[in-house]
């Protein structure tokens, strides 16, 4: 880990520097192989949703099976909340707002 001055002056920066370096740490992670250590209890389960599997391959479904369910509960949702926007239009915030007040409740207005 860093040290909490390093972290305090990397807070300085813009938010645009910021925004940059992040990305930049971000895409330099892809570089990395990442292999999470699994907990025992986690090895087994899925050791045993694995031979659930070979067993029973007819219980199983593929990602392509969950993406039209998936979808169509995104789209419910999503027209839900336009109707209710559309009901209610004083009620809308507008991104400026909805950032404004995330700060507030952050202590960082």
């Amino acid at each position: 880990m860093f040290d909490v001055t390093t972290l305090d002056s990397l807070k300085q920066l813009t938010a645009d520097d910021r925004r940059e370096l992040v990305e930049e740490l971000w895409l330099s992670l892809a570089d990395q192989p990442f292999f999470p250590e699994l907990s025992d209890d986690l090895r087994q389960e899925l050791v045993r949703r694995r031979d659930e599997v070979i067993a029973h391959p007819e219980r199983s479904r593929t990602w392509e099976d969950f993406v039209p369910e998936i979808t169509a509960e995104v789209k419910a949702l999503l027209d839900e909340r336009l109707a209710d926007d559309e009901a209610n239009p004083d009620d809308v915030m507008t991104w400026e707002e909805m950032k404004a007040e995330l700060r507030a409740e952050r202590g960082q207005a």
